[in-house]
């Protein structure tokens, strides 16, 4: 039987960088590692960095995966994968460069 305690997973973003151009479509994947703990860590994305910018925050979000269609030069920055379980959290960041 395999024991992991609670502060033993980490989450990892990928691709950690996208560049994109307006109107592309792309997407971020979170994973937990190790991967034994991917059912039993909830996921969320945030975005840390220059507010929402009018995207409508629901489409943002999906459970492991991050989606965004027709990306503006408003969606460019950093998006971080927060996964959390018990009292431990952790978190990974994509960066998601947007070329005119």
């Amino acid at each position: 039987m395999l024991v992991i305690a609670e502060e033993d997973f980490r989450v990892i973003v990928r691709p950690e960088v996208i560049e994109a151009f307006v109107g592309d479509d792309v997407s971020f994947a979170c994973t937990v590692e190790p991967e034994v703990l991917l059912e039993v860590v909830a996921i969320s994305w945030i975005r840390r960095d220059h507010g929402d910018r009018g995207r409508d925050s629901s489409s943002l979000t999906s459970m492991r995966t991050l989606s965004l269609t027709n990306v503006r030069l408003g969606d460019e920055g950093n998006y971080v994968c927060v996964g959390s379980r018990g009292d431990s959290t952790s978190e990974a960041v994509g960066i998601l460069k947007i070329r005119g």
